[in-house]
């Protein structure tokens, strides 16, 4: 029952890319006429040129078809990365507006790496797993063009670097559980019995009251069989494991004391706690670990929004332009909202 108490948590992204990038790409066409070496994105004088972007574009496209042979789902993808032109010819805006808000961030982090004077980076085999899995799985992943797959690999690699000196700045894991320990409450062994409406769960306290068998009532009459097979029984786990109304009778509930019906989206609960223990630094030692690197995360992300507020970005004005707020309030490359001309892929484009 604890895990269905729980509800389900998406897991960050650990990288600035994910926390800044532009969402889903739309049906806009692009509006993209220069040279080929041209440069289409500068920051800080770190250039990105438009061969280098279609070629992307080109290679990013063929992987994601690559993933499915399904004619609806192909054409879906298409529309995604095209404008609506006849024939599909021309890129859409919002995704080439995609393509260099990324390029942009991979810069801003190379930049702040460097600065840092940081050892050479190393890319961890989580960050590398959540790379491949965020781009469809390893087939897919190994079909993107080289230098796309070199770009996210080496601002995955350096901002976990930036993150781990971060870890470090905040000191020695002990000191930190010290100062923050009102933060930890440690661990609670509860049982619980599981009901659909406050009156049956009234019903039943007055049965406990009496002097009823909780274990057994637990077994015959719990909705939550997996504890009521166990007598109602929880196991010892830290209170913030459970939903919030749970988890507030969890710590506050007198030791063998049956609590009043506890009402949550599951229904009605009498809950019991046999044992309450204070956290220690050895039993919060995990959660710890978290929650340095979620600070140290914020940090680096802070720093470096800030630092690409500062920085110097030209973005060519066909493609799109840069703002510092963008939609999620995070600096951003958007979209050009009316095209003027077209940038062609130089493939042969679906259905031309």
């Amino acid at each position: 029952m604890k895990q269905s108490l729980v509800p389900a948590r998406r897991r960050a992204r650990a990288t600035l890319v994910a926390i800044l990038a532009v969402g889903s790409v739309s049906l806009i066409l692009t509006a993209c006429a220069v040279g080929t070496n041209a440069a289409v994105l500068t920051v800080n004088g770190s250039s990105y040129t438009r061969d280098t972007l279609e070629t992307e574009m080109v290679g990013l496209e063929a992987a994601q078809l690559s993933g499915t042979t399904d004619p609806a789902q192909r054409a879906k993808l298409t529309a995604q990365f095209h404008g609506t032109d006849r024939g599909h010819k021309t890129w859409s805006a919002d995704f080439t507006a995609f393509m260099l808000d990324r390029r942009m961030v991979d810069r801003i982090i190379n930049q702040a790496f460097e600065a840092s004077k940081l050892p050479k980076a190393t890319l961890a085999k989580a960050t590398k797993d959540q790379l491949v899995q965020g781009y469809g799985g390893q087939a897919i992943y190994d079909t993107l063009p080289k230098s796309f797959r070199d770009a996210a690999e080496r601002s995955g690699a350096e901002f976990d670097a930036l993150k781990a000196a971060g870890v470090k700045s905040l000191g020695d894991p002990a000191a930190y559980f010290t100062k923050h320990k009102a933060e930890y409450p440690g661990e609670v062994c509860a049982s619980h019995i599981l009901v659909a409406t406050e009156a049956e769960a009234l019903a039943i306290k007055k049965q406990l009251d009496g002097g009823g068998d909780f274990a057994a009532i637990a077994k015959a009459k719990s909705t939550d069989k997996g504890s009521g097979a166990q007598g109602g029984e929880l196991g010892c786990t830290a209170p913030s494991a459970y939903v919030p109304e749970f988890a507030a009778a969890t710590t506050t509930l007198p030791i063998n004391k049956l609590s009043d019906p506890v009402k949550t989206q599951f229904g009605f609960h009498l809950i019991k706690v046999t044992k309450r223990t204070e956290a220690s630094y050895k039993s919060s030692k995990n959660a710890i670990a978290a929650a340095m690197s979620k600070e140290a995360q914020a940090s680096v992300t802070g720093r470096l929004v800030t630092r690409l507020k500062a920085a110097k970005v030209t973005v060519d004005p066909s493609f799109g332009s840069y703002t510092a707020s963008g939609p999620n309030g995070f600096p951003a490359i958007v979209a050009k909202p009316k095209p003027s001309a077209v940038l062609v892929p130089p493939a042969a484009a679906p259905g031309g």
